[in-house]
């Protein structure tokens, strides 16, 4: 069984199978939904552990997971040759991934707060997993990409923001506040405030037993050498864990 040793009791998080691709005998693909506070890592390690056993007698088994049944239902969870909006915004609600393959030896569940910082867990695992997102100690499930404000980009100004706020014990961010914003023209720092509290409010934690304070700083920055001329960097700071730099 997949989960080993890791813990005690296992519970599978209740989903929604909404779609079956055309299978073989041999294999076992879908797309399901569920709620975005059951992608931890333990409850998908569990959830990979229930496929594993369900689907048995399968040689490949893979299981797209999102958190609405749009997109669950229009996603093929990859992105398609020409992609439109409508597909970029389907498949940005897929936050977590299970692969089974026995021919290639590959057992494994991704979790993916957002495409470029994705957590591979190889299973089976003997102690619980970690993110590669992580701030105070829990996992960060989903995160929009922070943009970079048009009128800012336009006139190439560069600055950062502070802010400060509080994880829930849902894993919600509540009581946002502004700290510092400082910009080479003030009167941009408005703009760049507005987006990073945006940003910063689609933030999604595990859920834990207390709130945890957070303090988080945006850097917008800039620089021909950059792809695309400009960069978001968002730096992360708890009482709890490490730091944490995320760059877009």
């Amino acid at each position: 069984m997949t989960l080993a040793p890791m813990v005690a009791a296992c519970r599978v998080p209740r989903y929604r199978e909404v779609f079956t691709f055309p299978n073989s005998a041999s294999e076992q693909i879908m797309n399901i939904s569920m709620p975005l506070r059951e992608f931890t890592p333990t409850n998908l390690v569990c959830l990979a552990g229930y496929f594993e056993k369900r689907y048995s007698g399968r040689s490949v088994i893979i299981v797209n997971m999102f958190t609405s049944n749009w997109a669950a239902q229009r996603s093929l969870g990859v992105v398609p040759p020409e992609p439109s909006p409508m597909d970029a915004r389907a498949l940005s609600q897929m936050h977590a991934h299970y692969f089974f393959d026995s021919g290639a030896r590959n057992n494994y569940i991704e979790i993916i707060p957002v495409s470029e910082y994705r957590t591979r867990i190889n299973l089976p695992v003997a102690d619980a997993p970690r993110c590669r997102l992580e701030a105070a100690d829990r996992c960060i499930v989903a995160l929009e990409r922070p943009s970079y404000p048009r009128v800012a980009f336009f006139e190439k100004v560069s600055g950062t923001v502070a802010l400060q706020a509080a994880v829930s014990r849902a894993g919600t961010v509540r009581n946002i506040r502004v700290v510092k914003a400082g910009t080479e023209q003030g009167d941009v720092a408005l703009l760049l405030a507005k987006a990073s509290i945006h940003n910063f409010s689609t933030w999604r934690f595990e859920p834990a037993q207390k709130r945890d304070p957070l303090k988080v700083t945006y850097s917008y920055v800039i620089d021909k050498s950059l792809p695309g001329g400009s960069q978001v960097r968002v730096s992360c700071a708890s009482s709890q864990g490490g730091p944490l730099d995320i760059v877009f």
